[in-house]
């Protein structure tokens, strides 16, 4: 007779329950966790990207119609005047902040003359070469102090340099061009015109305005 100890089989069984990790399970249902909250990300994700593309094409389908394309159109031409409004701005604030006050500058040249010295001309010109970006001013004086002719031409340029008003607009000294003694009237051989009298030209630099340096 053959005997079965059947309680020796529970035992194993009991063993083999007991040596079942408690924390298993806890892992599983965090990995489900994780897994389902990549798998939400994912999905909205992939929705918010296909909304995406739904509001573009939409837009795009927007842009070609006719009416979009006369509006698009228009702002390119309202654009294109604004930008040649803002040049002409540019080039009319530039000549008024360059701009000389010719009569306040003549006043001043006239306020500033020693007594003994006259203009015989005043110009104003400019160089036909592109680079160069100044005009020249050029006073042709006389006295008939003829003596002291280098004297009265220093004098008379230190008296125009410290004149603020005549020097507004100029840059750099003035310059001493042509200093000579010669009679009154070239070529004169008697009466009044054989008096002896002493020329000068002083020259100014004025710097072109942006403006008038493009036109050039």
């Amino acid at each position: 007779m053959i005997q079965i100890n059947l309680l020796e089989e529970q035992k194993q069984k009991a063993k083999a329950r007991a040596k079942v990790d408690p924390q298993k399970p806890l892992a599983l249902f965090l990995c489900l966790v994780a897994v389902g909250a990549v798998l939400f990300y994912d999905i909205r994700t992939y929705t918010h990207y296909k909304s995406l593309q739904k509001a573009k094409a939409e837009i795009e389908r927007q842009r070609r119609e006719p009416a979009h394309v006369a509006q698009l159109a228009k702002a390119d031409e309202l654009e294109s005047e604004l930008d040649r409004l803002n040049k002409k701005k540019v080039i009319i604030e530039d000549l008024i902040t360059n701009r000389i006050n010719w009569s306040q500058k003549l006043g001043a040249l006239r306020d500033s003359l020693p007594n003994d010295i006259w203009i015989e001309k005043v110009s104003l010109q400019g160089d036909p070469n592109p680079r160069v970006t100044y005009q020249t001013m050029e006073l042709e004086a006389a006295t008939l102090n003829f003596e002291r002719g280098l004297n009265r031409t220093a004098e008379t340029m230190e008296a125009l340099g410290d004149s603020t008003e005549f020097m507004a607009g100029f840059e750099g000294v003035l310059e001493d061009v042509e200093s000579r003694n010669e009679l009154w009237e070239r070529g004169a051989t008697d009466g009044p015109g054989t008096t002896q009298i002493w020329r000068f030209s002083i020259q100014a630099k004025r710097p072109l305005p942006a403006s008038e340096v493009a036109k050039k």
